[in-house]
């Protein structure tokens, strides 16, 4: 069984899978036709790289993904069954570029590609099927509530702060935003 401890940076299982259905409800509501989840993969030199090899973050699991398309897949359905959610990088190959990608066990991960692999030729409540009745092993689960903690912005900062001051003086770092 795979257990998951709450991100220390970045969205926990719980709040990623709140931020992507809220996500999914705000873009229907504002009249977009097509809904797409992004699961979050770390690629090199990013914050999310250096954070996952502190042990600082983890991707978030398949599992929470098949859980948010289970919850808005009945609402954004057309008279004739087509639906209007899609799924990108959720299977990113792991190597120079992707660091660390949404995942599962060894024993239920080749089924959760399968399965959204098949939900993204068919968006439909059928293609989560076998996803949804999986008994193979203890991973499937609803993400737990939070404890109360400090706030996303506090936590990103204080990160970011952290990984500023390890940063090697000769890697190239993005311009700040701010």
């Amino acid at each position: 069984m795979i257990v998951r401890r709450v991100a220390e940076t970045g969205l926990s299982e719980h709040q990623a899978l709140t931020d992507a259905v809220t996500s999914v409800q705000g873009t229907r509501a504002a009249g977009f036709s097509i809904q797409m989840l992004f699961p979050l993969s770390s690629k090199r030199g990013t914050l999310l790289d250096w954070a996952g090899r502190h042990g600082l973050w983890s991707p978030p699991s398949l599992w929470t993904l098949v859980a948010a398309l289970s919850v808005c897949v009945e609402d954004g359905l057309a008279e004739d069954g087509t639906g209007d959610l899609d799924i990108s990088w959720f299977n990113p190959d792991v190597g120079d570029v992707v660091r660390a990608r949404p995942d599962g066990c060894p024993a239920c991960r080749p089924m959760l590609i399968d399965t959204l692999r098949a939900f993204r030729l068919h968006p439909g409540p059928a293609a989560l099927e076998a996803a949804l009745t999986w008994s193979g092993c203890g991973c499937r689960r609803p993400p737990e509530p939070d404890p109360p903690q400090v706030t996303y912005r506090e936590r990103l900062a204080e990160i970011a702060a952290r990984w500023e001051a390890e940063a090697d003086p000769t890697a190239a770092r993005p311009a700040s935003a701010g």
